[in-house]
């Protein structure tokens, strides 16, 4: 198993998580949450950005800061645990120390949230300095605020194809169905190497990765198997991440992307099914960046 950490060259990498609730007060997901420094808590708004007392993220389903309740699901907090770690062979976790995770609460069961408060959830994490934006939720009807925000945004979104079993070229979802060169949108695909039954497909989706038996952690600090694209998408956004710390200069989202892209394995039980049989290839990106 590689050791990401031995190629952390140069900076952390801020990811936004836009989701449900995340348990922030599991220890290890502690480690790695996003401090808004200019911020504290007394009930006032130091930073004048117009969320009180958000030193660590912001609930914008009930406006409020209270990230985490025993009514939200699982799937944030497995999202950011997938993120922040790798699991080991003995069923542990080792930690990824280049990744910083901002909790960005927007949902509480399924796809329940809303346009504007995702949104708003992509302006707060732009203006508080987030290089990496994972949205593993759909919404189903086209918003132009939110095409709009996306397109202009200089972060990197990497977002979930879905598990509809359609292709997202003729039925169209959001935000995976926006072909951005910010935008990479992720599938799943099974130990075989074909593209997993309930994984969506098309032109649009950008990669691929293991979609089945993901080892994470649930709310109430249990260890889980997931499924589904949802769990595959902080796998590649991690990706991005060893992009955005090993490279000396800064990448923006359009060269992240591409080197990500470039790096991926082509895999023939993918043709015709998603774009260029891209399939997540993390060993050839550390490769590719170490001979820059």
């Amino acid at each position: 198993m590689v050791d990401l950490n031995e190629y952390l060259k140069y900076r952390k990498c801020t990811i936004a998580v836009i989701d449900s609730g995340i348990n922030i007060e599991n220890a290890i997901l502690k480690r790695h949450l996003w401090k808004n420094t200019d911020e504290k808590i007394d009930n006032i708004d130091n930073d004048a950005n117009g969320y009180v007392d958000d030193i660590c993220g912001y609930n914008f389903k009930d406006n409020n800061t209270k990230l985490f309740s025993r009514e939200d699901t699982s799937h944030g907090t497995s999202i950011a645990n997938i993120l922040c770690t790798n699991s080991t062979e003995d069923g542990n976790f080792e930690e990824n120390e280049f990744i910083e995770f901002m909790p960005l609460k927007i949902m509480q069961q399924g796809n329940d949230g809303e346009f504007d408060d995702l949104v708003d959830a992509i302006l707060y994490a732009q203006e508080n300095g987030a290089e990496i934006c994972v949205v593993s939720l759909l919404m189903f009807k086209e918003n132009l605020k939110l095409k709009k925000v996306i397109k202009e945004s200089n972060m990197l979104f990497v977002v979930a194809a879905g598990n509809y079993n359609l292709d997202i070229d003729e039925v169209k979802m959001y935000p995976c169905s926006y072909n951005f060169n910010n935008v990479v949108t992720v599938g799943s695909f099974r130990c075989d190497g074909c593209l997993s039954t309930t994984s969506n497909y098309g032109e649009s989706v950008d990669i691929v990765a293991p979609g089945t038996d993901i080892l994470c952690l649930t709310k109430d600090n249990k260890v889980s198997y997931m499924g589904g694209t949802s769990f595959v998408v902080p796998y590649v956004a991690k990706a991005c991440a060893i992009i955005y710390s090993m490279s000396e200069e800064i990448k923006s989202a359009n060269e992240m992307k591409k080197i990500l892209l470039d790096a991926a394995s082509k895999n023939k039980c993918l043709k015709g099914k998603i774009k260029d049989n891209n399939q997540l290839n993390i060993l050839n990106i550390i490769q590719k960046l170490k001979e820059e």
